[in-house]
């Protein structure tokens, strides 16, 4: 960020302060902003100003956009990923999370070299393609009247959202400057130990009723802060193997209150996925390394869940009240034998069971180029008759295989091929400072694609958002060669 202008009103501050200050000043205007929205009616003027704002802030210190997205969605998710802005009584689909990163690209690549070269070509062009795909297939759509908004929900999601990569790849360009964003993702984490505690006080996460459960039993983290905890977790333990810590002693019980949350999210598919994750960072320790991370995970997890028993106990013991022991109890195990997403006994599994089955049948009949974006399918359950959109069928590959064809389809796979080969490539020419990090961030590349097998995951922004941040931070250590970077 050498050449970005700086914050002359706020005195002679070094790069670090100087970010922390605009991220801070950013992230006031932006709780200022979701509350008015919420409480109050929707005003232009006030919209101007809050826009006004962020430009004075982002445009003086690009590098803070960044932190200002991450913070903000693993905190607000859908209150500020999604929550559309309403003027003269109609609502646009413009959302806070889109205000700041329109300003953030336009404020990173106007303060940047045009000719510097910083992103690979071999890199570049799987993303084109699979971009180009989209579009291609959009106005194909369009043509087979599929339903226009829901079209340019797709376009918007898979396209739009990119702009994280291309913001982070082109930003952080010094070792300084990445490991922050790291930092803030931890950061992030930290705060979410609020939605744990708020949780397990209230007996019911803070916006867990977004996200009910398919079978019984209540959240007592919502599923996307669940979520959001995967990526600090992921680091955290990692820079533990490495012998780095973030918070020193304070370090452990960080972890264990993570995955106390993680449990009590009853988020089944987050399990599996964090299995894969943990399962790819072993791959890539040393031996000395694996054992010292084995050991941890398992002590966390074995602790986690010593402490979520003793916790429920002492609620019996103070009010008496068997309920929450109970549900607890046989939420777990029933969400726990039902790992198996093909599982007869839960009727959510019957649902995707079903769904699928008919887009298979749709997909045979349109192999090559797909039934378009934009469409439903209906089918027939217990003797109901269900209609859904394709892309709700809770399994991203089945919607886009049957959205796209084989043709469509390849050019996905191509991508997702092309970025596993980068990613892994990156880790292993990787200096030994900045593989933690690099570990982290692969693994939790890999477990949002193995999440996307269960669920809607390319059609949540707030999901995606951290998809593509994970890959602008393994694309964007190319930079950090041959570069020694300070503590």
């Amino acid at each position: 960020m050498g050449n970005a202008l700086k914050l002359k009103s706020f005195g002679r501050l070094d790069q670090s302060k100087e970010v922390i200050m605009a991220t801070l000043l950013g992230l006031f205007w932006v709780v200022l902003f979701l509350a008015y929205l919420n409480f109050f009616q929707a005003s232009f003027l006030f919209f101007f100003l809050f826009l006004i704002c962020l430009v004075f802030i982002i445009f003086r210190v690009p590098e803070a956009g960044i932190h200002i997205s991450i913070l903000s969605v693993m905190v607000f998710e859908r209150w500020f990923s999604l929550e559309p802005l309403n003027f003269f009584n109609s609502a646009i689909k413009i959302y806070p999370l889109d205000i700041v990163l329109i300003l953030t690209a336009l404020a990173v690549f106007l303060n940047s070299r045009p000719k510097e070269p910083v992103f690979p070509k071999k890199t570049l062009m799987p993303i084109l393609i699979f971009f180009g795909a989209i579009v291609f297939w959009s106005a194909l759509s369009l043509f087979q009247g599929g339903d226009s908004s829901l079209i340019g929900s797709a376009v918007k999601n898979t396209i739009f959202y990119s702009l994280v990569l291309f913001i982070v790849v082109r930003q952080c360009r010094s070792p300084e400057a990445w490991k922050r964003v790291f930092a803030t993702i931890l950061m992030g984490g930290l705060l979410l130990i609020g939605f744990v505690f708020y949780g397990i006080l209230a007996g019911e996460g803070l916006w867990s009723s977004y996200t009910p459960l398919s079978t019984s039993g209540t959240r007592l983290l919502a599923a996307t802060h669940a979520f959001f905890l995967v990526f600090p977790l992921y680091l955290l333990i990692t820079l533990y193997a490495f012998k780095k810590k973030f918070l020193g002693k304070a370090d452990f019980a960080v972890l264990l209150i993570w995955m106390v949350g993680l449990i009590f999210s009853l988020f089944r598919n987050l399990w599996l996925g964090i299995i894969l994750g943990v399962i790819i960072i072993l791959l890539f320790l040393e031996r000395k390394q694996v054992r010292e991370f084995a050991v941890l995970f398992l002590k966390i997890i074995f602790l986690a869940f010593a402490f979520s028993v003793v916790l429920i106990w002492l609620f019996y013991l103070i009010t008496a009240d068997t309920s929450m022991l109970n549900n607890f109890s046989s939420a777990v195990t029933e969400r726990a034998a039902n790992l198996n997403p093909f599982a007869i006994q839960d009727e959510s599994a019957l649902f995707r069971l079903a769904a699928w089955e008919e887009s298979w049948k749709q997909f045979a009949a349109h192999s090559l180029i797909g039934i378009g974006f934009g469409r439903e399918i209906g089918f027939e359950l217990l003797g109901n008759e269900y209609k859904i959109l394709v892309r709700d069928l809770h399994n991203d590959y089945v919607a886009f295989a049957l959205q796209m064809g084989v043709i469509g389809f390849a050019a996905l796979i191509y991508f997702i091929a092309a970025m596993i080969k980068k990613g892994i490539s990156t880790v292993k020419r990787a200096e030994s400072e900045f593989k933690p990090y690099l570990i982290a961030a692969l693994a939790f590349f890999c477990t949002f694609l193995v999440l996307s097998a269960m669920g809607t995951y390319w059609e949540t922004n707030f999901f995606l958002v951290f998809f593509w941040l994970a890959l602008g931070m393994i694309v964007a250590a190319q930079n950090l060669e041959n570069k020694s970077p300070k503590e």
